[in-house]
């Protein structure tokens, strides 16, 4: 069997609007993923550096400590 299809320019145009739509849908959605893998990135490196800080200052009143 052999199918003829026949293409018009209303049903291209539908079909591209929809592709549109799902390709947007999908970049969206990988957005939302990636931003918040980002944000949870950035919030252990801010509280890895809060915990250096930290450290940093009992080792220095410790050592200053020992100093005096």
């Amino acid at each position: 069997f052999c199918y003829l299809v026949v293409l018009n320019e209303k049903f291209l145009t539908q079909l591209a609007s929809y592709l549109l739509r799902q390709i947007e849908q999908v970049l969206s959605e990988i957005g939302i993923i990636l931003n918040n893998y980002l944000n949870n990135l950035k919030n252990k490196i801010v509280l890895n550096q809060i915990k250096v800080c930290i450290d940093n200052m009992c080792f220095n009143s410790i050592v200053g400590a020992a100093q005096q």
